[in-house]
C-alpha cells in the first residue's frame, strides 16, 4: 500500500487499511474472508470493484502509461478478462511473499 501513496502523486485515492483493528467492513458494504484475500475499490459515485476489475479501476485512476494503457483495455475485453481474472486469483494468494521478494 505504500508504494501504491507513493505512485499516486496527485492524491487522487484514498488507502484504507483493512488490518487495522479499527476497520470495520461494514462502514463500505464490506463484508466476508474476500474483504481481504482481493482488492476492493469503490469509486466517487459508490461503484464496487473487486478483483481484477478493482485493479482496472485503480490503475485508471492512478494514471497508467501507453504500454501499460494498452495491457489493461486488452484486460476488459471479453475472452482476455477471464485470463486476467485467473492470473489476479493466483497473484492475489501470494501477493504478501511477491510484494517481499519485489519491494513492492
Amino acid at each position: 500500500m505504500q508504494k501504491s501513496r507513493q505512485l499516486d502523486t496527485a492524491g487522487r485515492l484514498t488507502f484504507i487499511d483493512v488490518s487495522a483493528p479499527t476497520f470495520n467492513p461494514q462502514t463500505y458494504g464490506l463484508g466476508g474472508a474476500d474483504t481481504r484475500r482481493y482488492l476492493h475499490v469503490v469509486d466517487a459515485a459508490g461503484n464496487r470493484y473487486v478483483g481484477v476489475d478493482g485493479v482496472m479501476e485503480f490503475r485508471a485512476a492512478m494514471g497508467v502509461g501507453k504500454v501499460e494503457s494498452l495491457f489493461w483495455r486488452i484486460g476488459r475485453c471479453r475472452g482476455w478478462h477471464g485470463l486476467y481474472a485467473a492470473a489476479y486469483a493466483l497473484l492475489a494468494s501470494r501477493r504478501h511473499g511477491l510484494s517481499r521478494m519485489c519491494k513492492w
